[in-house]
């Protein structure tokens, strides 16, 4: 009795964030569209699996007056035939979001509520899990703290409240973090097969844990140059090599079923999302990838000058990574790992150089992070100042 009573202590202000963030979420949701251009080819295919044909979904998916109000370029989308092809394409790997959505349509026979609740769900299991990460590493104050700037995190909130896959995505990669502490920490096959398992479905639900294997090489790299223990090694490396067979059984999986590949991305973002296709020359691309990073930073850059308190904690959390890894030199496993997720998530922007902080909550996570580091830095040195 009096275990579960701390038990209940201890996770009450969690219990608190996770209603306030629900009850954000839903006052968001009265007064906007979850939908935007990404939902409806993932409308289309939740169509499909109601055995709907291609072109009575797509007539489905037209039919939807919301499109007429869209610009010319959301237009292009719906209203061209190999326009919209082409752009389904990009989706049909991706259905998990859509095939969750078909069997909660089979128990809620309300399609809204269908797409609702992955979303929903993968908010608040961000936010537990969030919070359990800054838990391995900090009290309860401090980790109730971090995981609430990131939940006032207002475009987290806002792309939360859509229909698309990249909250969903974030609970994954979260989860994945998680369990790789956990099975470095405690190698048990039931934690090495919910690895395999949640790797596996999230690639069906977007691609960005195909960069997992990275996060684990980088994670072997720092350990072993750090000299940190050497248990650490055999479930890292079980763990990078079963990422690394999937990641590449993915890659072979989609060049046999000719889904569009990294480069066709670019070509893609070039054309301005398919809006003015031709062709286009390695050079031309290679220039607009550079053109397209240069205008990337310079965005992330203005956005830091518009919110200052963002740019106060993105310079704490640059400050935290650098004491830890050069000032004190002895990281935790936990470090490496943020300080890898982030980076990684990262580097996953600058593969595909479209600026929406959607794509790299991990990066962001990492800051508040070493963030956190900096500021307990801070109260530890004035604290031993006043003594």
């Amino acid at each position: 009795m009096m275990f579960s009573q701390k038990l209940g202590i201890v996770y009450l202000p969690l219990c608190i964030l996770l209603i306030i963030a629900s009850l954000n979420f839903f006052l968001l949701l009265r007064h906007k569209s979850p939908y935007v251009t990404d939902s409806y080819f993932y409308n289309h295919i939740f169509y499909e699996f109601q055995g709907n044909s291609f072109n009575d979904a797509y007539k489905k998916v037209r039919s939807n007056p919301a499109i007429n109000n869209f610009d010319d370029l959301g237009k292009n989308f719906f209203l061209n035939p190999d326009s919209y092809k082409y752009s389904l394409s990009r989706y049909i790997r991706r259905p998990f979001y859509p095939f969750t959505a078909y069997l909660l349509n089979l128990i809620t026979q309300n399609e809204y509520s269908a797409f609702l609740i992955p979303v929903f769900v993968s908010y608040a299991g961000s936010i537990i899990l969030i919070y359990l990460l800054f838990k391995l590493r900090f009290d309860s104050f401090w980790s109730i703290f971090g995981t609430a700037l990131f939940t006032g995190f207002y475009p987290f909130l806002d792309w939360s409240t859509y229909f698309l896959t990249d909250t969903i995505g974030a609970f994954f990669w979260l989860l994945q973090i998680y369990l790789i502490f956990k099975y470095v920490k405690e190698p048990k096959n039931i934690i090495f097969i919910a690895y395999i398992a949640s790797l596996i479905i999230s690639l069906s639900n977007r691609e960005q844990s195909i960069l997992l294997f990275i996060v684990i090489w980088a994670i072997l790299t720092s350990v072993h140059r750090l000299k940190l223990h050497k248990k650490t090694f055999l479930p890292l490396k079980k763990l990078f090599a079963v990422s690394l067979v999937i990641s590449v059984v993915y890659l072979i999986s989609n060049t046999i079923l000719k889904q569009p590949s990294l480069y066709d991305s670019w070509i893609y973002l070039e054309s301005n999302f398919g809006y003015n296709p031709r062709y286009y020359s390695s050079k031309e691309t290679t220039l607009f990838l550079f053109n397209a990073l240069v205008n990337l930073h310079e965005g992330l850059l203005m956005e830091l000058i518009r919110h200052r308190w963002w740019a106060a904690f993105t310079t704490l959390g640059l400050i935290g990574a650098f004491q830890t890894f050069f000032v004190y030199k002895r990281p935790k496993f936990i470090d490496i790992l943020m300080f890898s997720s982030g980076g990684v998530a990262y580097i996953g922007l600058i593969i595909v150089p479209f600026l929406s902080y959607r794509y790299f909550y991990p990066t962001i996570i990492g800051i508040i992070y070493f963030a956190l580091h900096a500021i307990q830095f801070l109260f530890t040195w004035q604290k031993n100042v006043d003594s």
